[in-house]
């Protein structure tokens, strides 16, 4: 029998709960059980990128009490992150009819006009302060 879990289909036990693990699953199981040092150094890793990241912060923070005031800000990022792809990575699909880029998000056309330059600037604002904030606190800042 082939072990390999990517080879195998996930199962479903009569309770409805797949038998397997998913690997985001196995992936936050294995970030939760490494020490400080390990964790820093696969964050630090070029394969596991910020969208990785932020998608396993946002998993965690469903689930543990004490990060679960911070959902909001990681969706905050998300978006953040789906504009940066955005404009780092697509052409875009069209001009509206006031002259701004149109790009395609999660399936919805959306303008990069100055209304969302000025909400992306204030939120990148916000995150650094507080990101500043909290690497202070655990006296990593620079």
């Amino acid at each position: 029998m082939n072990q390999n879990p990517r080879s195998r289909s996930s199962r479903i036990t009569g309770h409805g709960v797949p038998e397997y693990p998913s690997e985001i699953e196995q992936l936050i199981n294995s970030i939760t059980a490494l020490d400080p040092a390990d964790f820093e150094i696969l964050a630090k890793a070029r394969s596991f990128d910020s969208s990785k990241r932020v998608e396993m912060v946002h998993s965690l923070c469903k689930d543990d009490e004490v990060l679960k005031p911070h959902t909001q800000d990681i969706v905050s990022i998300k978006e953040m992150l789906r504009w940066r792809n955005a404009l780092a990575h697509q052409m875009p699909r069209k001009v509206d009819g006031e002259g701004f880029q149109v790009f395609e998000l999660d399936g919805r056309e959306e303008a990069f006009n100055a209304a969302m330059t000025l909400k992306l600037r204030q939120d990148l604002r916000t995150h650094r302060g507080a990101l500043l904030g909290n690497l202070g606190k655990l006296g990593k800042a620079k």
